[in-house]
């Protein structure tokens, strides 16, 4: 081989060389990557082993049951609980809230909410039934809700008499409206002063029946329990609830557990390919490097003859 021929080939097999080096670097970093997301799956998976959920005891059915907790179980009627964000406001379903604004818009009257004139409270009680009515029924007047359930014309008293609602969930309905309202900024609603419909914190449907979130919300200490007593709504927890209790929670102990092995088996997948990449790698980077100094052992004895020759 020529000493040009022999430089050439160097060159070739020190690029070639980098490509190794470099997708051997881009291996290692995937390596370190995927490291990185088995410990996330861990994480989750050991996150649902340690779940935990409130529980208290129910004496409806007159025999003492325990019942999970969730923001959806403390807002039904006559549970006596409630979830509150650190700043008051009550937390809410997505359909709650849909309610709420579904009853402030339906009442755009020139008046104050404050309870100033007669009027003012028919125009509140008025937006407060519309609320309980979509809750309840999905409409916005007692006529559509009366023809639903099949009876004469009327109020709430027609729809509790008909046996489709209960004093107590329309009292709940009631409360909730009031409670979201009292929270909101402002107290007037017309066409030139909205109320500000935030007196609540949204979340979504799963959180919403998810007995572990609200665990985890209370334990961030970014949101409070609180129960309805003599005095009003007080801040409750299992050190001074002894109908509160804190359970392991395995409800999802099983999905998280399937979801684990499969995430770990894809890790596992993509590792042994890597390994495989890199061994190839290390091979071929080692040929290389043979050859590299063969080559390089050419050329210098090609220099040293050539000394020699002309000295």
């Amino acid at each position: 081989m020529g000493m040009s021929a022999s430089q050439a080939r160097l060159l070739t097999i020190t690029s070639r060389m980098n490509d190794v080096e470099l997708r051997s670097q881009q291996i290692a970093n995937t390596k370190i990557r995927l490291a990185d997301e088995s410990e996330q799956v861990a994480n989750k998976y050991t996150a649902a082993l340690n779940a935990s959920k409130f529980t208290y005891t129910d004496y409806s059915s007159g025999q003492a049951k325990t019942v999970a907790m969730t923001v959806k179980s403390m807002s039904l009627a006559g549970s006596g609980y409630r979830l509150v964000s650190s700043d008051g406001k009550r937390v809410i379903s997505k359909s709650q809230a849909q309610s709420f604004q579904a009853s402030i818009s339906s009442y755009k009257a020139d008046h104050t909410w404050a309870g100033a004139t007669n009027s003012d409270v028919e125009h509140f009680r008025n937006a407060q039934a519309v609320y309980g009515l979509q809750e309840k029924f999905g409409v916005s007047s007692f006529k559509e809700a009366c023809k639903i359930c099949g009876v004469e014309e009327g109020g709430w008293d027609k729809l509790v008499a008909s046996g489709k609602v209960t004093q107590s969930e329309v009292d709940a309905y009631n409360a909730q409206f009031e409670q979201m309202f009292n929270a909101s900024s402002g107290s007037t609603y017309n066409n030139g002063n909205t109320i500000q419909a935030d007196g609540y914190v949204v979340v979504d449907d799963e959180s919403f029946n998810d007995p572990t979130w609200l665990y985890q919300a209370v334990e961030s200490g970014q949101f409070r329990i609180e129960q309805q007593t003599t005095e009003g709504w007080k801040e409750t927890s299992t050190s001074s609830n002894t109908q509160i209790a804190i359970q392991s929670d395995d409800t999802n102990l099983a999905r998280a557990e399937a979801e684990y092995n499969a995430d770990t088996a894809k890790i596992n997948k993509k590792e042994k390919k890597l390994d495989q990449q890199m061994k190839e790698m290390d091979t071929e980077h080692s040929a290389l490097s043979t050859e590299y100094d063969s080559v390089k052992s050419l050329i210098s004895d090609n220099i040293s003859k050539s000394f020699q020759l002309f000295s």
